[in-house]
């Protein structure tokens, strides 16, 4: 028979220090923060967010727990600064890239796109994810005329047929 209690595993509890981004997310009159997963935080602006994405727009409109009620929901709701912290799942380089693409200076600069592939695909993932049309729209098009359609068509193909 074996002893279950000498095969336990440690679970590591701690986690990485808060980065505050810089600039445009470090604005202080945001209304949300975004913390990345590997604790990088955006100071963005829920209505920005809501058009460039129905996932955000839907997710605002919910009715808000009060931070100052009793309960255990309340407890569980991290504010910092006054603004709700909303954990996501997606890195802060990924993270920046896509907030980048739905703050409106996208419209007339640009963010640079990934030319690597592997990182064009994740953020098209994101797009998809949080049903940000315009974009997933812009990265489609950047992944079929981009320079990697040169290089590895192939390559290319298999990742739009993901998509």
């Amino acid at each position: 028979m074996v002893n279950a209690s000498n095969h336990s595993t440690e679970i590591s509890t701690e986690q990485q220090p808060v980065t505050v981004t810089g600039a445009p997310f470090d604005y202080q009159a945001a209304d949300v923060i975004l913390r990345s997963s590997d604790n990088v935080e955006f100071r963005v602006s829920k209505v920005i967010l809501s058009l460039a994405s129905t996932v955000f727009s839907d997710m605002f409109s919910l009715p808000q727990t009060s931070h100052h009620s009793e309960g255990s929901r309340a407890n569980a709701d991290e504010v910092k600064d006054g603004l709700a912290v909303i954990p996501v799942a997606e890195d802060g380089k990924m993270l920046k890239q896509f907030l980048m693409m739905c703050y409106p200076k996208a419209a007339t600069d640009p963010p640079a796109i990934p030319n690597d592939l592997a990182a064009l695909g994740r953020l098209l993932t994101i797009a998809i994810k949080y049903s940000a049309d315009r974009i997933e729209e812009q990265l489609r098009e950047a992944l079929v005329s981009s320079e990697l359609m040169k290089a590895d068509p192939l390559l290319v193909f298999v990742v739009a047929c993901r998509f």
